[in-house]
């Protein structure tokens, strides 16, 4: 028998997630400085710019599309390209030129409120796309995706990154205002590597690369590690991942599948990477 004392549990309603309150979402988070370090490129930006180091991405112009308040950018200028950004929100916008404001290299972010965006077609040498399908519905995804296809150069690359195979459910909050139930961080899509690759391909892109990793393990210092800081557990890894770098040196394979990539992804990841090329 049910308990009659007991009061009955809400019925969520799905939240009906449009363009503009997604903006409007996003907007929040970036004025937010004190919640700024759950950003995923605050959080392993440099694992993925190693990532993209290894596997001999970086050349020419570089867009961040999707680049929220620019974490990710101050990793990208110290690399010897022509960095450009864009994100829906303004507010993020605003954040990212404000904190690049005068760098060496740096060519501004820009809003994408429509699609196509002002940005020139085919003119980038690599552009990345760091979190941020997971939080477009299935139509959107599916412009998102032709614009990066349009403003990538034939033969140019796009580096995407996404939680991979996501238990959406796992990460839900209540709203007792509204009756609404929905993803903590805005999430709306869960991808798989089947379904990345076969997104993409339709979009008109070769898939090289697609796997879950962990971007912490490209995150580690590459330097020696100081002298008080020496042990086994410094030493080892710092000497097995310029071994590796040295195979790639003397015994080179295709970019993708060098040595110490190959070593740093052995491990499968909570976040899925992929390396499309634009046919």
């Amino acid at each position: 028998m049910p308990d009659e004392g007991r009061p009955i549990p809400p019925v969520p309603q799905p939240a009906a997630w449009t363009p503009a309150t997604i903006a409007q979402f996003w907007d929040y988070w970036a004025g937010r400085p004190d919640r700024l370090d759950k950003y995923f490129s605050h959080q392993v930006g440099r694992g993925v710019i190693n990532f993209a180091r290894f596997a001999g991405l970086f050349r020419g112009n570089v867009l961040d599309y999707g680049c929220g308040p620019g974490f990710l950018l101050a990793h990208l200028l110290e690399r010897d390209v022509q960095v450009y950004a864009a994100d829906y929100s303004r507010e993020s916008v605003t954040r990212a030129n404000q904190r690049h404001a005068g760098a060496a290299r740096w060519h501004g972010a820009v809003v994408a409120e429509a699609l196509p965006t002002a940005l020139p077609e085919g003119f980038f040498d690599l552009t990345l796309c760091l979190e941020t399908f997971e939080h477009l519905t299935d139509e959107v995804a599916a412009q998102v995706a032709g614009e990066l296809h349009r403003v990538t150069r034939p033969g140019g690359a796009v580096l995407i990154t996404t939680p991979c195979a996501e238990m959406l459910h796992a990460n839900e909050i209540f709203c007792p205002f509204c009756r609404t139930a929905f993803h903590e961080y805005q999430h709306l899509r869960s991808i798989t590597p089947a379904g990345m690759t076969e997104f993409l391909t339709a979009q008109g892109f070769d898939v090289r690369f697609c796997r879950g990793l962990r971007f912490d393990h490209f995150q580690e210092h590459f330097s020696l590690p100081r002298p008080a800081d020496w042990s086994v557990n410094t030493l080892g890894p710092w000497t097995l991942r310029h071994a590796l770098g040295l195979f790639d040196t003397l015994w080179p394979r295709p970019r993708l599948e060098g040595w110490r990539l190959r070593a740093l992804a052995r491990h499968a990841g909570p976040h899925l990477c992929t390396v499309a090329v634009r046919r």
